[in-house]
């Protein structure tokens, strides 16, 4: 075997070892943002419920004052 067989099999694992170092990186990221963009959903339908929920009493409100 030849010096050059085990330098291009080195080379090759580096090579692979690097590939899954970034593979890792970018399934990590892609977690961090679905995590941010699921929280980010979470409290908007959140805020829009208590939108809703306010209009409803405010309109309960002028109703009473209309009636009162």
């Amino acid at each position: 075997m030849s010096n050059r067989d085990s330098r291009s099999r080195a080379f090759e694992t580096r090579l692979e070892k690097v590939k899954e170092e970034h593979k890792e990186e970018l399934e990590r990221q892609q977690r961090k943002w679905e995590f941010r963009y699921n929280n980010q959903d979470r409290r908007l339908k959140e805020s829009e419920e208590t939108i809703k929920s306010l209009r409803k009493k405010i309109r309960e409100l002028k109703k009473e004052i209309k009636d009162g």
